[in-house]
């Protein structure tokens, strides 16, 4: 059984990925501002809404779920997962409990826990002070063997994604800023995003501890301002170089406001 990825959408403005297998599709995050927008994005992307098992939320933030989206949601009977303390922040913030159907509202602790053939182990990742994030260690028996995906967006230190990276199948991670052009155009929330430099650190270290490279590498979360996808390449691209290491997987980076290529996880 084949597993995919695919980025819906990956900025400040909003955040939407989708990771599916032959049965089930999952929604990771759903930052559309809208609700005709996030209306038009399920009747685009997710065609067979039976398929549809559920949208996972990373943290409270707007450009990874806000009212209108949850509205939209709602409507549709979308099954709505978050760990524990996202849920709380989200009640507080948007009265989620009288929003969204208690039964379609299932929060999650830290343990491992399973929506169709993926098993998803939650990750606390460092992010804004006060707002619980998280990333996710999700594996899936594809039949042929044991894949191992790594999502982790939205946070400034790459201890807490290091050792969950190690032999990963695909990954997706932040590469927010360039340093040069952050001191061009200062924005004091960057301090608590990825730096492309210290992407490159967490990608090289990863690659590095591994027994195998991974077979493919996203790039996600790039400001429209402060970054671009060379700068972003060119620096992992640079301490692989500086380190005498081949590169020996494939890099994309996520479009920052339309869907990116489809990446089929073998």
């Amino acid at each position: 059984m084949s597993v995919y990825f695919r980025s819906l959408c990956s900025s400040s403005s909003g955040n939407c990925l989708k990771l599916w297998d032959d049965e089930t599709i999952i929604l990771i995050d759903c930052g559309v501002k809208a609700q005709y927008r996030c209306h038009e994005l399920l009747d685009a992307y997710v065609a067979d809404l039976s398929r549809l098992a559920a949208v996972l939320i990373t943290h409270s933030h707007g450009d990874h779920i806000a009212y209108p989206a949850l509205r939209a949601l709602s409507e549709r009977g979308v099954c709505l997962r978050a760990h524990t303390h996202v849920v709380r922040q989200l009640e507080e913030r948007l009265d989620l409990c009288n929003l969204y159907e208690p039964r379609r509202l299932k929060p999650f602790g830290d343990a491992v826990f399973e929506i169709g053939r993926f098993q998803i182990q939650p990750i606390p990742l460092p992010h804004s002070p006060g707002i619980p994030n998280f990333g996710f260690v999700i594996r899936h028996d594809s039949g042929r063997r044991r894949l191992k995906i790594i999502i982790s967006t939205d946070f400034n230190d790459y201890r807490a994604v290091l050792p969950h990276a190690l032999d990963a199948n695909f990954i997706f991670v932040e590469a927010n800023h360039d340093p040069e052009l952050l001191r061009l155009y200062p924005n004091p929330n960057s301090a608590y995003h990825m730096s492309n430099p210290n992407t490159a650190g967490l990608l090289y270290e990863a690659v590095s501890k591994s027994k195998r490279p991974p077979q493919t590498v996203m790039l996600g979360h790039l400001s429209n301002q402060r970054n671009d996808k060379k700068l972003a390449r060119a620096a992992i691209a640079e301490v692989f170089r500086r380190n005498h290491r081949d590169m020996d997987f494939t890099l994309h980076t996520a479009p920052l406001y339309e869907p990116s290529r489809i990446v089929e996880i073998a």
